[in-house]
């Protein structure tokens, strides 16, 4: 496999995990999106690389989150800037979110029955 259809490999798995397509042709030479899906709501940007210093972290967390049988979360926050990213694994993703919609709904004071239903997406862009 070269190494152009391996990296082509990443963005049609990461695509269609999203339930997408891999943009033909690369970045803004598609004539579509410069994102590497065609999703109609999310911007997917894949990095294919020997190693990453953020996935070296979470690998660490990993070990410890299963010695406690926990999920592991990394939140990679900056200095005086508001908000923070949320790395988990692929394998992860709906036992995460299903953590945080418990959580809002929790803080809303909504009952049980109310927490395995879908959260508003709400989309905001950090200038």
């Amino acid at each position: 496999m070269t190494v152009s259809s391996t990296w082509k490999n990443v963005e049609r798995r990461v695509a269609a995990f999203f339930g997408s397509r891999r943009t033909p042709l690369s970045g803004g030479n598609s004539g579509h999106t410069r994102s590497d899906s065609l999703h109609d709501l999310l911007f997917v940007e894949c990095k294919w690389r020997a190693k990453h210093s953020a996935v070296s972290l979470w690998r660490e967390t990993a070990k410890l989150a299963k010695q406690e049988q926990k999920i592991p979360v990394i939140a990679l926050c900056e200095k005086n800037k508001p908000g923070f990213w949320i790395m988990c694994h692929s394998s992860d993703l709906q036992g995460v979110a299903a953590c945080h919609d418990a959580a809002v709904r929790e803080q809303r004071g909504l009952p049980e029955s109310h927490w395995g239903q879908p959260s508003m997406i709400r989309v905001e862009v950090e200038s």
